[in-house]
């Protein structure tokens, strides 16, 4: 109980018990301060033990009000949000598919720089966007297409026409890339799906195609 409770400069505590002692021993006023005599203490003590039970008392010493201190409760703290594991070979098969997936992209771009070449030195200095990205044979390889034109305007080295309203948007082949950004620069977004495949190849002709179907692990 003494441990538990609260102490108080307004209650009794262990000193004043001392006190007492010392007070009834006659120690309080000795020359020196250590002479308490506890054997006495005891002495006096051991009649109240005379028949083998000691006699209690239902108070302590110090402030009967104060009540025991609760206990606080244990607060975990929130696990830190680490990263998921990933061993070093996983690390390596990752960037080593992305620097794949980055050669076949640069190769699908240089194949298509060189048939606009071609078709420049040819006369053709637009080609529509349709025949220079469709493949029938792959809906996939037509996105890579898409996607290969995409770095090529970026990079400035074809120009992408949308202002053709009849005959749809062209690409045009620039023999020298262009340093700055032109005047009138626009940013062009747009979606393409399955559906969206299928109709460009009913409307594309497959003679008129100018990106061959690529034979995995064959052809760039």
């Amino acid at each position: 109980m003494a441990i538990n409770a609260s102490s108080s400069s307004r209650g009794r505590g262990p000193k004043d018990l001392i006190r007492a002692l010392a007070a009834r021993s006659g120690a309080v006023n000795a020359a020196v301060p250590g002479a308490f005599d506890w054997g006495a203490v005891g002495a006096r003590a051991a009649r109240f033990l005379a028949g083998g039970r000691a006699p209690g008392v239902s108070t302590m010493v110090g402030p009967l009000g104060v009540g025991v201190k609760a206990r606080k409760m244990h607060q975990r703290r929130a696990p830190a949000a680490v990263g998921e594991l990933v061993g070093a070979r996983e690390v390596d098969l990752e960037e080593e598919a992305a620097e794949k997936d980055q050669k076949q992209t640069d190769r699908v771009a240089n194949l298509m720089l060189n048939v606009l070449a071609e078709q420049h030195r040819r006369g053709h200095k637009q080609v529509p966007f349709g025949e220079l990205t469709c493949c029938h044979q792959s809906f996939a390889q037509t996105l890579e297409n898409i996607f290969a034109l995409s770095f090529l305007v970026h990079d400035r080295r074809v120009a992408l026409d949308l202002s053709d309203a009849q005959n749809g948007a062209t690409v045009r082949f620039l023999p020298q890339r262009q340093a700055g950004p032109p005047v009138g620069e626009q940013q062009q977004v747009m979606s393409f799906c399955m559906a969206d495949w299928e109709v460009m190849c009913k409307v594309v002709a497959p003679q008129h195609t100018l990106m061959k179907y690529r034979r995995p692990d064959t052809d760039p």
